[in-house]
């Protein structure tokens, strides 16, 4: 579960950078 959480979080965190 984590594993998966932790893939959903990836892409949010990439969109945070290419907004930043």
């Amino acid at each position: 579960m984590i594993e998966n959480i932790r893939l959903d979080v990836m892409p949010i965190i990439q969109i945070d950078m290419i907004v930043m």
